[in-house]
């Protein structure tokens, strides 16, 4: 009875090709095999932030295969910061300095606020940002 009810409940193994089981974690190599990519190319993908980024563990360089199935399943969706900014209307992404302006008034405007936060009186600075 213990025994039915353990094989009715357990999870599915992935399995490769030949049977054997599938490792969880993958390298580039086997992420270019299984798209049917050059190297170069899932490279290309991985530095422009447009897969997941893998993990690096010293030298080595792997991915979840969990991960990668995920993102595999959604359809390869590209995972760009700018190309979230560009899905609104007629906006192009920002690029050079302008992007850098826009990171230093953010982290300008955080660092107002933790002073504030903190009790300090911010009267010359405010007069700036305005």
């Amino acid at each position: 009875m213990i025994d039915e009810e353990i094989y009715m409940n357990r999870k599915p193994t992935r399995l490769g090709a030949q049977g054997e089981q599938r490792p969880k974690m993958m390298s580039n190599n086997d992420i270019a095999k299984e798209l049917q990519f050059s190297l170069q190319t899932v490279r290309r993908l991985i530095d422009s932030g447009a897969m997941p980024e893998p993990y690096r563990i010293g030298r080595l360089v792997r991915t979840p295969r969990e991960i990668f199935e995920k993102w595999v399943d959604l359809g390869c969706p590209d995972l760009r910061i700018e190309s979230k900014q560009a899905e609104f209307k007629n906006e192009k992404p920002l690029r050079g300095s302008k992007a850098k302006n826009v990171v230093k008034e953010q982290k300008v405007a955080e660092l107002l606020a933790t002073a504030k936060d903190r009790g300090f009186k911010l009267q010359v600075a405010t007069e700036l940002m305005q």
